[in-house]
């Protein structure tokens, strides 16, 4: 899939998520890093041919693209698992030392 398929996409999953697309909040929702020219020439040609998707739609649609709501509860996750080896360290350095 090319680069302006992908960004096309993008713009039809950011739309129905009540998302207006421009360049910052493509770059920012893509999984890779896009040239600026590529995303601009996608929008305008979303913008005029709003009904058009890719093929490949389908592919995307199916994988599961983490959202910021997800990749906060993980980090918040992570978080939490890291407090506690950092408890079990200190337990385990305060037994070493008597």
């Amino acid at each position: 899939m090319s680069n302006t398929d992908y960004i096309i996409n993008l713009c039809h999953d950011l739309q129905q998520q009540g998302k207006t697309p421009s360049v910052a909040l493509v770059r920012s929702s893509a999984s890779m890093p896009l040239p600026i020219p590529d995303v601009i020439k996608a929008i305008k040609y979303w913008k005029a041919n709003p009904e058009s998707r890719p093929s490949a739609a389908k592919i995307i649609s199916q994988q599961k693209i983490p959202t910021s709501q997800s990749l906060e509860q993980r980090v918040s996750q992570l978080e939490q698992q890291l407090a506690q080896t950092i408890k079990e360290m200190t337990e385990l350095k305060s037994k070493t030392r008597l």
